[in-house]
């Protein structure tokens, strides 16, 4: 699985992201925009994207996201298998406006 996370560092919605991936041992590349105008550049030609979070999954793109929608979508589609948290009715909806967010773009 190839995760990337385009972040600031005091957004919180990022910090939401990166703790998900940090509490279910998923690795993942952070890309902090703010420190890197070419990281910032690459984030805005590649996805059409200028807010953060900015994650990208298996080359699937979820524009400013949460970390319960990411979460719900890593167990909807089997890549946290063996790891316990059931779903609950919130997560579901995270799930259903993930996919409603998610661009294809490899």
């Amino acid at each position: 699985m190839s995760i990337t996370v385009y972040i600031k560092p005091n957004c919180s919605l990022c910090q939401g992201v990166e703790a998900v991936f940090k509490r279910l041992n998923v690795p993942y590349i952070a890309l902090n925009v703010e420190g890197s105008a070419e990281v910032a550049a690459a984030m805005r030609c590649q996805f059409d994207q200028a807010s953060v979070p900015c994650v990208v999954i298996n080359g699937l793109l979820f524009p400013e996201t949460t970390g319960e929608a990411i979460e719900c979508y890593l167990r909807t589609e089997g890549q946290l298998i063996g790891v316990e948290s059931p779903l609950d009715t919130e997560a579901l909806l995270h799930r259903r406006i993930a996919r409603e967010n998610t661009q294809k773009f490899f």
